[in-house]
Order: structure tokens, then C-alpha cells, then sequence
């Protein structure tokens, strides 16, 4: 899992975690980006999103 971490906009980046294929929540900000993943349970609603955050 990639909760919380920020990354710069890369389409490699984006291909390897393979987002289509997976429950996720992109937020942007100017040149960076963060990728929340949701396992199953979360997706449920069994668990919560962990949404930390870095600055």
C-alpha cells in the first residue's frame, strides 16, 4: 500500500501501481500528486482509508 505518500506526476509511476486496476483516490496539487489505495475491506467499508499526511 501507498497511503498518504506524495509523488511527482510520473506515468511510470502511475503504470506501476497500475490505478486502473485498483480502488484510488488522486488528489493533485500543482506539480505533485497523492494516491490513496483502498484494499477490499475498505472498499466495504469494513476499514478506514489511511490518509496521512506529509508537508
Amino acid at each position: 500500500k501507498f497511503n498518504g505518500k506524495v509523488f511527482k506526476v510520473n506515468e511510470q509511476i502511475i503504470s506501476r501501481f497500475q490505478i486502473k486496476n485498483t480502488p484510488a483516490l488522486i488528489t493533485t496539487d500543482q506539480d505533485k500528486f497523492r494516491i490513496t489505495l483502498f484494499s477490499e475491506a475498505e472498499v466495504r467499508g469494513i476499514g478506514a482509508p489511511n490518509l496521512s499526511e506529509e508537508k
